[in-house]
């Protein structure tokens, strides 16, 4: 779910809730040595920028606070980055 604002014609601005799942430390990017006794269902909030409906990105990742996790969790994200550059994507819709 997103809500945009339009400060010109062409230009938005995007703040949206986004949920994610995950199975290892998120820094690693799927190169973790070791997997997590589980998974994570996290939620945040995303702000972006966009000038056409169909386009392609790249994200830039930063998640200063987890928590709630489970103690095991814990041990294996100990270490491994809170940031992760260069995520690829791909965005579309329509305007209404």
């Amino acid at each position: 779910m997103n809500y945009g604002y339009q400060p010109t014609r062409k230009d938005v601005i995007i703040v949206e809730a986004i949920t994610w799942t995950y199975y290892e430390p998120l820094g690693t990017y799927e190169s973790s040595e070791e997997l997590y006794p589980g998974k994570v269902r996290a939620l945040g909030i995303g702000v972006g920028y966009q000038r056409w409906f169909l386009e392609p990105s790249v994200a830039f990742n930063y998640w200063p606070v987890n928590t709630n996790f489970p103690t095991s969790f814990d041990e294996i994200e100990s270490g491994s980055p809170d940031y992760f550059l260069f995520e690829p994507g791909l965005h579309f819709g329509f305007k209404l």
